[in-house]
């Protein structure tokens, strides 16, 4: 898991490392681990990638040569391979995630709460907001609201 970041971390360069056949270690890895190198390697990377993906505000093309992709494009393609949704799908989804979380501890302030989850338009961020949720920032605030008054 440490050296996931090196792009040129192959099974075969892996297995001259190892002075290992391919096949060998291909048996051995899999009946180990249950899934086969690659799938491994491709899971630590993508976890990853998730994690600075969520805290921080780097560009996918960085994020993809920090876990060991030299190609953006093919990130992006493993990327929504891996998860079932693009990366800007992803970031959308949790930066939701983490303004609902925000509104149930009580903050008030759409235009903070929007800056705070990664978007620097409190516009757009409402925008997407009721896409997803089916609702606006304010009437999601109010219904939290009306929720914890009723308990």
């Amino acid at each position: 898991e440490e050296n996931y970041q090196n792009s040129n971390l192959s099974l075969e360069t892996l297995c001259d490392h190892l002075h290992m056949s391919t096949a060998y270690f291909s048996t051995v890895f899999k009946k180990e681990e249950g899934e086969s190198y690659i799938s491994y390697l491709t899971g630590v990377r993508m976890k990853k990638a998730a994690e600075l993906l969520e805290t921080t505000d780097e560009k996918t093309y960085v994020i993809a040569a920090k876990v060991g992709y030299d190609e953006p494009n093919y990130f992006s393609y493993v990327f929504k391979k891996h998860f079932g949704v693009g990366i800007a799908q992803y970031l959308n989804t949790i930066r939701i995630q983490n303004a609902c979380t925000m509104m149930e501890q009580g903050f008030s302030s759409v235009g903070d709460i929007a800056f705070r989850c990664g978007y620097s338009d409190a516009q757009y961020f409402s925008k997407v907001f009721k896409r997803r949720m089916s609702i606006s920032p304010r009437e999601y605030m109010a219904s939290v609201k009306t929720e914890a008054a009723s308990k």
